[in-house]
């Protein structure tokens, strides 16, 4: 099933709590991380260079994005950069990267790229309001769990922000969305959410 979303970007905080939680993508394993951000999501390189600091692969730090490779249900997050100690140590390219061995992403599993396969993104801080409209643009797969504590109990306000609602292109109304209703049964949609000013 396909479930659309078009909503105001007001309501974009509203999806920060579930990207930082992790959202599944399809994408082409065997892949590196600049690949997948930058040509299979479509985020520009020099946005990858500059704002996103700090990369995790399966909780290990990731200094070369361009050669660390991404595998069916890794997940990978991306952070600017965070405070502290912690973050100089943890960011990318940074001085301290040597006091870090044990934790750093370095392996080399190869991947069959014509097959399309699921990974888990999360994505934190000033990201956020930068890469969810990119993410959730593109579609996200979320079981029925994932569906209902994403959308399970949001106020009125928060579905007053939705312009547009459907499923497998039937128009719905707002309130027919967030009734729920249409999870019955089903164990994977992909939702796309677009979001206009």
């Amino acid at each position: 099933m396909k479930a659309y979303l078009n909503m105001e970007s007001s309501a974009l905080s509203g999806f920060a709590l579930q990207l930082q939680k992790g959202m599944d993508i399809w994408f082409q394993p065997g892949c590196s991380v600049t690949e997948l951000v930058c040509d299979q999501l479509g985020i520009p390189k020099d946005y990858l260079d500059s704002r996103v600091q700090t990369i995790f692969v399966n909780g290990k730090v990731v200094d070369k994005p361009e050669s660390s490779t991404l595998h069916a249900g890794d997940i990978l997050t991306l952070s600017a950069a965070m405070p502290g100690l912690a973050g100089t140590t943890l960011r990318r390219g940074g001085h301290l990267g040597a006091f870090r061995g044990g934790i750093t992403h370095d392996e080399t599993k190869v991947d069959d790229p014509s097959e399309w396969a699921k990974l888990t993104i999360k994505v934190f801080n000033l990201l956020i309001s930068d890469l969810a409209p990119v993410i959730l643009g593109r579609g996200v797969a979320m079981d029925k769990a994932q569906a209902s504590n994403l959308f399970n109990g949001r106020p009125a306000s928060f579905w007053d922000l939705c312009r547009q609602a459907k499923l497998d292109g039937k128009v719905l109304s707002p309130r027919e969305f967030a009734g729920l209703g249409w999870l019955a049964g089903e164990k994977e949609t992909e939702l796309v959410v677009e979001f206009v000013s």
